[in-house]
């Protein structure tokens, strides 16, 4: 029979924990958070009301957006949408003429109207997940226990197991061993398999005994945590707020879970940290989804000897996306904390095969040492008003600390961005026409890349001459500088623009306002840095 890596009953009921989207105020550090008092039908009935008004009062905040020309044209854009042009005039064929051109297009554009279909879909689909919670899990039939504070639902198996129409057998589960690891059997593959696809997701489901815990930390609040196992351990949390809905994964309690019902994460020593999505209600048609980093996330696995390590920062919230339907305005941050990452250089390695003069494959390539890469963070906030279809970037930057990469302990790359202003910058960006658009920077931007690579020459192939041992820098002279970006060339419209080489000074490039920053043309020789590869231009 065909091996399993997880059992769908985990896949289905992490599904349903992202009915929510997470909160940051989840009880951390308390190992019995206060409750108060509340019936299971209370529960039930407040749980479904707080997750239908902020889905649905979400919904109505970003309303103004299916009224946006810009955003329709720009999804057809970038998605593909519309069909074949063709210029049509009217002269006769060979006949010299010049008349108006029109254009004529065949298939569908993405519309107004289709944003605002979609609008319509997005409540229809909110409606039946309104049923379903109403009709299917917190019914009486599922209720399992309730002590007037705490109320356990016990999820049937129908909601996973799809036996069939006519066919309410049920499959003999006692005694079931501990599901093993494994790849997920698609259907061509059953046909040889001694147990069913309902059978075998029936053992799944008498494994994990997917239940919902609910409980209310306040007036108008219901906490749904999902136990999972013999053991109920909880990997996954809902808050279903009165002014916000959400989800926070636990990794060490999931890990746990799957351990718990005989299983593993192939290769992963370790798997720790908490994670969380939240939609937030912060006004009358003003609603924010965020992704927060609630706790360190720290992961290790692979195969022995080339295990890779994985280390994110936490921060709150790292991702967010406000809809605000008063002013129309869309505006996103992001704000992920350190990320460092730590393998084998092999892990970068190409493996490609190799042949000798004689055309004898050679025995594959060995690299040694570990690369630590740390990326310092990723700032950024915008904001799209939906009256004027403008965008402003906000508080760009990489975090706080030198962005690097070192290879036993030896830095091979540096990467810094306004080190003499907080590390941050502005940017205000707005259309000139067609492929092209202007970039306004606050208070300016200050670039450098160091790059010494030649501690790497003796194991990787064919590295430039220009990345053995330099420091590029691109910044500009003069506050508040402006450019305008074309297809094929950048125009200085305001301060003075510099790109540098450390070790090359000779191949330094310095553009001023009105001038034009471009490709340099074609050498048969490797430029002698990264500066040698750009020219300073008269603007075409």
């Amino acid at each position: 029979m065909k091996q399993r890596k997880y059992p769908r009953v985990a896949t289905c009921a992490l599904t349903l924990a992202m009915v929510g989207c997470g909160s940051t105020d989840s009880g951390e550090g308390r190992e019995n958070p206060p409750r108060v008092a509340v019936s299971s039908q209370q529960a039930a009935l407040t749980a479904q009301e707080n997750t239908e008004q902020a889905l649905r009062g979400v919904l109505d905040a970003g309303g103004f957006l299916a009224d946006s020309a810009t955003l329709a044209e720009g999804l057809d854009s970038a998605f593909g949408g519309g069909g074949d042009c063709a210029t049509i005039t009217a002269c006769a064929v060979n006949e010299p003429c010049d008349p108006p051109v029109e254009t004529e297009c065949e298939g569908d554009s993405l519309s107004v109207d289709d944003l605002e279909e979609t609008r319509q879909e997005l409540h229809e689909a909110l409606d039946e997940l309104v049923s379903f919670l109403r009709d299917e899990i917190f019914i009486d039939d599922n209720l399992e226990s309730d002590d007037g504070t705490y109320s356990v639902y016990l999820l049937p198996e129908s909601l996973f197991c799809d036996r069939g129409e006519g066919d309410s057998s049920t499959a003999d589960t006692s005694g079931a061993e501990p599901l093993p690891d494994a790849e997920l059997p698609i259907a061509d593959e059953l046909a040889d398999d001694e147990i069913s696809v309902d059978d075998d997701c029936a053992v799944d489901y008498a494994t994990l005994q997917p239940r919902l815990r609910l409980s209310s930390p306040g007036d108008g609040d219901i906490d749904v945590d999902v136990l999972l196992t013999e053991d109920k351990s909880n990997p996954i949390s809902l808050q279903l707020y009165h002014d916000r809905v959400g989800a926070t994964w636990d990794l060490g309690e999931f890990k746990k879970t799957l351990e718990s019902a005989g299983q593993e994460l192939d290769g992963v020593e370790t798997f720790e940290g908490k994670l969380g999505v939240e939609l937030v209600r912060l006004g009358s048609l003003d609603y924010a989804l965020r992704a927060n980093v609630l706790q360190d996330v720290h992961v290790v696995g692979g195969d022995p000897g080339e295990e890779i390590e994985v280390l994110l920062a936490a921060s709150s919230p790292t991702l967010e996306l406000e809809f605000n339907g008063n002013d129309k305005t869309v505006s996103g941050a992001v704000n992920y904390g350190a990320l460092n990452v730590i393998a084998p250089l092999s892990m970068f390695m190409g493996d490609d095969e190799a042949y000798d003069d004689q055309g004898n494959l050679l025995p594959p390539k060995q690299y040694t040492g570990m690369i630590d890469a740390v990326l310092g963070g990723l700032n950024a906030s915008l904001t799209f008003d939906g009256n004027t279809d403008a965008i402003t970037i906000e508080n760009v930057g990489l975090g706080d600390v030198t962005s690097t990469v070192m290879h036993d302990g030896d830095e091979i790359l540096a990467l810094d961005v306004n080190p003499d202003d907080d590390r941050r910058f502005d940017v205000t960006v707005e259309s000139t026409g067609d492929s092209s658009g202007t970039l306004a920077f606050s208070p300016t931007l200050d670039v450098s890349l160091a790059m010494n690579f030649a501690n790497l020459q003796d194991q990787v192939d064919d590295i430039p001459g220009f990345m053995l041992s330099d420091t590029i820098r691109l910044w500009f002279e003069g506050n508040n500088p402006t450019i305008e970006v074309g297809e094929e060339q950048l125009e200085v419209v305001s301060g003075t623009l510099h790109l540098d080489s450390a070790s090359e000074p000779a191949t330094n490039v310095t553009v001023e306002a009105g001038m034009c920053l471009a490709e340099a043309p074609e050498s048969d020789m490797e430029p002698a840095s990264l500066a040698e590869g750009f020219a300073a231009t008269t603007c075409q």
